[in-house]
Order: C-alpha cells, then sequence, then structure tokens
C-alpha cells in the first residue's frame, strides 16, 4: 500500500507525543481534564469541541482536542458523507501569573482542504494557538489557527487563517462582559486571491458558574463587504462549556 507524505507526518506527529508522554510517565503530574464545548455560530454552524488534557509534570500538560465540524457545505451533503473533522494535540503551560498557553498541531480529515469529491486522511495540518489570561477582574481568550492543505485531491486546494479574541472584565460575581473580535480568511487558493471572508466586532457576555462551567454569548457586525464573503452582515455566537473532569 503506498502511503502518501501527508499520511506519514500524521503517525510521524503521533510518534513522538507518544514519546513525550513516556518520559514523564513516572514524574508526578497535575489532575487529568476532559471537556465538552458546545457552540454555534452564524458562519459555522453547530459545531461541538471534545478537549482533554493529563499531566505530565507540574506547570505542563499533553493537551489533545477534537472539533465535529456539521457544516454541510463542508461535506458531501447531499449523500452525507466525508464530514470535515479536526483532531491534534499539544502541551499546555504557565509562562506567568495568570497566563496560560497551549500551542497545538492539528490535522483536519475530509475534502474542505484538500479539494477533492471524497473525503481522505489528513488533507490539512492545522498549527494553532490558544492563550488565557485570568488576573483579578481581568479576563481574556486568544485563539490563532492556519489551515494549511497537504493533498491535492481535486483541482482546487485552500488554506485559511481563523483567529478570535475575547477581552472583558467580571462585572459582579458570575457575571463577565467585554469585547470580542474574529477574523476569518483565504490567505491562498489554487488560481485565485487571498480575501477576508469576514471580519467581526462586537460584544458578549458571559454567566461563569462553580467548576468552571460557563454560557457565552456574542453578537456583533461583520465589516467585511458581503458581497465578497458570503456572510451577513451581522454575527452571534453561542458557547456553552461543559468541563466533565
Amino acid at each position: 500500500m503506498k502511503l502518501s507524505h501527508p499520511f506519514i507526518a500524521f503517525l510521524l506527529v503521533l510518534l513522538v507525543l507518544c514519546r513525550f508522554s513516556i518520559v514523564y510517565a513516572q514524574s508526578e503530574k497535575p489532575a487529568s481534564t476532559l471537556s465538552v464545548t458546545a457552540t454555534h455560530d452564524a458562519a459555522f454552524g453547530f459545531y461541538p469541541i471534545a478537549a482533554g488534557s493529563f499531566g505530565l509534570k507540574p506547570n505542563l500538560s499533553l493537551t489533545f482536542y477534537g472539533i465535529f465540524w456539521t457544516n454541510p457545505s463542508f461535506a458531501n451533503a447531499g449523500a452525507g458523507t466525508d464530514w470535515f473533522l479536526e483532531t491534534g494535540a499539544g502541551v499546555s503551560f504557565t509562562v506567568a501569573e495568570g497566563l496560560l498557553l497551549n500551542p497545538s498541531v492539528g490535522f483536519t480529515h475530509g475534502k474542505l482542504l484538500s479539494g477533492g469529491q471524497q473525503g481522505v486522511i489528513a488533507d490539512g495540518m492545522v498549527p494553532n494557538l490558544a492563550a488565557f489570561y485570568n488576573k483579578g477582574r481581568f479576563e481574556s481568550e486568544f485563539y490563532g489557527a492556519y489551515y494549511k492543505s497537504l493533498r491535492k485531491e481535486g483541482p482546487i486546494t485552500t488554506d485559511y487563517f481563523l483567529g478570535w479574541l475575547y477581552a472583558g472584565a467580571v462585572l459582579y460575581k458570575h457575571v463577565s462582559a467585554g469585547v470580542h473580535y474574529e477574523q476569518f480568511r483565504i490567505t491562498r487558493i489554487t488560481d485565485g486571491n487571498a480575501k477576508s471572508l469576514y471580519h467581526w466586532l462586537g460584544a458578549y457576555v458571559k454567566f461563569t458558574l462553580e467548576k468552571g462551567y460557563f454560557f457565552r454569548f456574542s453578537a456583533g457586525k461583520n465589516f467585511t463587504d458581503t458581497q465578497s464573503g458570503g456572510y451577513s452582515a451581522e454575527f452571534y455566537r453561542l458557547g456553552l462549556f461543559l468541563p466533565l473532569l
């Protein structure tokens, strides 16, 4: 059986991560975590996210995640097959008081980036970074990801950038609010030009309960021309974070 270069890269990343975890298997480890975030927004529809971690040593954990992309435009919607899937792993560590960084490498499986008629394994790679800063009454969340196609299964392959920033403050006990900015753009497309798909800017309100459960709703305006980007002039997003461990 002939293995493609992306598939070999996928296996090598898995082997490196397994080796990394074995090195620290006998050391003192922080607690493990597992969570599900149910998210719905005006661009991608409904997409649950599963994420977890286990400690390698104090202030260092191995993390893993999966995104169940359910937007039918990413798949063979009529046949109900080849749904887009994203899986990845990385590490999280504290670099300063209140600041947590979580760089990861993900792989997409499907047809969206590779441009074929059928879904394939590791059709793209997703280097990404999540950062969280919470100190005093201030809270913030940053995320940036580059979706790079690895396989050419059709005439058109595409690369994307997705990034957002939440920045706000705790107003009273369980309630916080602030600003939400987000950008989604095509950085490269076969025989085409890079372009912005949306630039969102709006506000959010978040209700946080004991053990980390939270409900966050944001809404605002899309500052990209809706004729060129194809997305609505207004945006909305709801995220429900459910820690399981």
